[in-house]
């Protein structure tokens, strides 16, 4: 997990991401937000319009799952699984 310290400023009952002592951008909401938003350009872009309206509904289900991983940071091998597929 990554520290800031600007949140010792934050009062005792802050719930955010970075007094959890995670980086909103390493975090794996942010990370499935990114594949998301891959998958939905992809399928505007490639497949036909009742095809990617189907995408559009199986990534808006993934989005509803990002809400329970605010507070959990991608750990540093993420990039290299990521690498080797």
């Amino acid at each position: 997990m990554t520290y800031f310290e600007h949140t010792n400023e934050h009062n005792l009952d802050c719930d955010c991401e970075y007094c959890n002592d995670v980086d909103p951008s390493k975090s794996i909401s942010r990370e499935l937000e990114r594949y998301a938003e891959e998958l939905t350009v992809y399928s505007v872009q490639n497949l036909s319009n009742d095809q990617a309206e189907e995408i559009h509904k199986i990534v808006n289900k993934i989005s509803l799952m990002r809400r329970y991983f605010p507070t959990k940071e991608l750990p540093k091998k993420h990039q290299r699984l990521i690498d080797s597929l």
